[in-house]
C-alpha cells in the first residue's frame, strides 16, 4: 500500500447522495458482536463503583494546581475508569430489549475500543503490579500479566513518580458489522472519544494524561499480549497514555521502554482466553489493509502545550457531567437555543492554548478545525463560522475555501478564540441535508463540520497521521459532548455525512483539507418508551 492507496481508501469510503460507502446493506442481528471483551480464566480484581458527589468543578480541570492529586491507590484507578470508560446507565424497552450506555461515546453504541491499565503495586491492589484489561460490564480488572516490582520499575523508568499507563486498542469488527468499509474511520473516532474521556477523568482526580507516541504499535501490542492481527476479529493496539499526579513533571518527550525490558516482561504467555464476539463474519479486507498501513512505528514526540486556564465560572461539579454524558437521538428545535455565555465556554474549551484538557493527550499538533452552522445561539447571527485551531491555519483555510467568505471576527467570544464569520443566513436545511438528510443537524443550536489538513499531515508524519486526525476529531467531539452537558443540552456525533457535498459547499478541492466528522448540539427530545436503569444494577 502507498500514500495514494490511503487516499483512495478515504475516497472509496465517502458517502454520496444516492450512494453510500460499501457495507452489508442490512443488519445481521444473529451475528451482532458482543460489546464486551472478557478473558476467561484471567484473575479478576473488582473495583469500587464510586460516587458522583464532591470533586472539582468542570471549569477547574484545565487549571494547573487547581485540583489536589488523589493518592496513588487502587481506588484512584477505579474512579479514573468509572468516570471515563465505565457503564453510565442501561436503557430498557417494554419489548424486553435492553442495552448499556458508557461514559465514552461510540459510533452506533458498538464500542470497538478496549481499555488497559499497566500499574505498580498500588495500595488496595492485592494482585500486585501487572498488566490488566478493563472490563466495563463488571467494572473490574482482568490480570493478563503479573509484574514484579522490579519489572514495573524498569518498564516505566523515567516516567513521573507514581505514574501508570492506560492503553487503548480497537476491534474493528464491532463497527464493520454495521458500517462496512467506513468502520475504520469510526473506530478511530472512538479512540479519540476514549482518550479525551480518560484525560478529563484524570484531571478531575488532580492527575494528568499525555500520549506516549514514542512507543510503536508493535511494542504496545507485545506489551498487552494481543495476538497477531489475523482472523475475523483482530484487535489492534492504538496508543498508550501516561497518567501521573499533576504536581509531578511530565514524561520526557519520545519516551519508550527498552526492548530488552519488553522482551523480559512479555516472555510468558498472557493469562486468559478472549471470548469470541460473533459466530460468523463478513470480511472487509480493505479495513485490515489500511489498518496495517497506518500502524505507528513509534519515535513520535509528545507535543508541548502551554498551561491551560479556566474556560468559565459556572461552578458545575465535573463528575456528574462526565458520567451524565449522553448522545441525543432527536433534537427539539423549540428548546435548542443556547446562551452566549455557554457558547463562549464551549468555544474556549476547543482551543489548545486556552484549555489543554484533554487536548494535551493527543499525539500531534492541532490540524483539525471547526465549521459551525449556527442556528440558535444568543448574540450570534445565523450563518457559517470557522474556528481555526493552530497558528497559520486561518490563512491556509482562507486560501483553500471560497473567495467570497467574509472572515470577520465573531461577536461575543473570548479575545483569544479566533472564531470568524464566513457568511450570514439560515443554513438549517443545508446542515441537515449534508448530514445524510438527518434532521438532528438542523434542529439543534448549531451543527459542526470538522475539517482536517489531511495531505499536509500525512506527508509530514506518514500514514499514522491518518488515524491521529480521526483521534483529534473524536477528542474534539468529546469536548463538545461535555460542554453540551454543562450547558444543559445534549450533543450527538454524526458519522454519516456527504463528504464531497460539504467540500463543494466550502469550496475545497483535492485531499488537502477533508471533512472527518460532523456534530450537533441542542435540546434532546426524550423518548418516553424507554426506561433508564442504573449502570451497575446487575451486580447487586
Amino acid at each position: 500500500m502507498a500514500i495514494s492507496d490511503l487516499f483512495e481508501y478515504h475516497r472509496r469510503t465517502k458517502h454520496h447522495p444516492g450512494r453510500f460507502a460499501r457495507s452489508a446493506g442490512y443488519m445481521d442481528w444473529d451475528n451482532q458482536p458482543d460489546p464486551f471483551r472478557t478473558y476467561r480464566g484471567a484473575p479478576r480484581v473488582a473495583l469500587r463503583t464510586g460516587s458522583d458527589e464532591g470533586g472539582p468543578d468542570l471549569d477547574q480541570l484545565g487549571v494547573p494546581g487547581a485540583v489536589d492529586a488523589a493518592p496513588a491507590e487502587l481506588d484512584m484507578v477505579a474512579r479514573l475508569l468509572f468516570h471515563s470508560l465505565a457503564l453510565s446507565a442501561w436503557k430498557a424497552h417494554a419489548s424486553g430489549a435492553r442495552w448499556s450506555l458508557r461514559c465514552n461515546p461510540s459510533s452506533g453504541n458498538l464500542h470497538p475500543t478496549e481499555g488497559w491499565v499497566i500499574c505498580g503495586d498500588l495500595a488496595g491492589l492485592e494482585a500486585g503490579s501487572g498488566i490488566y484489561h478493563y472490563s466495563p460490564l463488571h467494572h473490574e480488572l482482568e490480570q493478563r500479566r503479573p509484574l514484579s516490582a522490579e519489572q514495573f520499575d524498569r518498564l516505566t523508568r523515567h516516567l513521573p513518580p507514581g505514574a501508570l499507563i492506560l492503553a487503548l486498542s480497537s476491534i474493528h469488527w464491532r463497527e464493520a458489522w454495521k458500517y462496512g468499509e467506513r468502520a475504520f474511520r469510526y473506530c478511530n473516532h472512538d479512540v479519540g472519544h476514549a482518550l479525551a474521556a480518560v484525560a478529563l477523568s484524570a484531571a478531575a482526580l488532580g492527575w494528568r494524561a499525555a500520549a506516549l507516541p514514542g512507543l510503536s504499535d508493535e511494542q504496545l501490542g507485545q506489551l498487552l499480549g494481543l495476538p497477531p492481527r489475523q482472523g475475523p476479529e483482530p484487535e489492534h493496539p492504538d496508543l498508550a497514555l501516561c497518567i501521573w499526579p499533576g504536581g509531578e513533571a511530565p514524561p520526557p518527550p519520545g519516551w519508550t521502554p527498552e526492548q530488552e525490558v519488553l522482551d523480559q516482561v512479555t516472555a510468558a504467555d498472557p493469562a486468559g482466553v478472549a471470548n469470541r464476539l460473533s459466530q460468523s463474519h463478513h470480511e472487509w479486507s480493505v479495513i485490515e489493509e489500511v489498518a496495517h498501513f497506518c500502524v505507528s512505528p513509534g519515535g513520535g514526540q509528545t507535543p508541548t502545550l502551554p498551561p491551560g486556564r479556566a474556560v468559565g465560572n459556572r461552578r458545575l461539579p465535573a463528575r456528574p457531567v462526565l458520567r451524565g454524558r449522553r448522545s441525543a437521538v432527536e433534537m427539539d428545535r423549540s428548546r435548542s437555543r443556547i446562551s452566549a455565555e455557554d457558547m463562549a465556554c464551549l468555544l474556549a474549551a476547543l482551543m489548545p492554548w486556552t484549555s489543554n484538557i484533554p487536548l494535551a493527550a493527543l499525539t500531534a499538533e492541532p490540524a483539525t478545525h471547526l465549521l459551525f452552522f449556527v442556528h440558535r445561539v444568543d448574540g450570534m447571527a445565523e450563518g457559517l463560522y470557522c474556528l481555526p485551531r493552530s497558528p497559520g491555519a486561518e490563512q491556509r483555510l482562507q486560501e483553500a475555501m471560497r473567495p467570497d467568505y467574509l472572515w470577520l471576527p465573531a461577536q461575543g467570544v473570548p479575545d483569544d478564540v479566533p472564531l470568524r464569520l464566513l457568511a450570514e443566513g439560515d443554513l438549517t436545511d443545508l446542515a441537515g441535508a449534508m448530514s445524510c438528510g438527518q434532521d438532528i443537524a438542523a434542529d439543534g443550536a448549531f451543527a459542526v463540520a470538522m475539517v482536517s489538513e489531511l495531505s499536509r499531515r500525512v506527508e509530514a508524519d506518514g500514514p499514522r497521521a491518518y488515524r491521529q486526525l480521526f483521534w483529534e476529531a473524536g477528542a474534539l467531539g468529546q469536548v463538545l459532548y461535555v460542554q453540551a452537558e454543562a450547558a444543559g443540552r445534549r450533543g450527538c456525533g454524526i458519522g454519516c455525512y456527504f463528504d464531497d457535498a460539504v467540500h463543494r459547499f466550502l469550496g475545497l478541492q483535492g485531499e488537502a483539507i477533508q471533512v472527518l466528522y460532523h456534530f450537533t448540539v441542542g435540546a434532546a427530545r426524550p423518548d418516553d418508551r424507554l426506561q433508564t436503569l442504573p449502570a451497575y444494577h446487575h451486580l447487586k
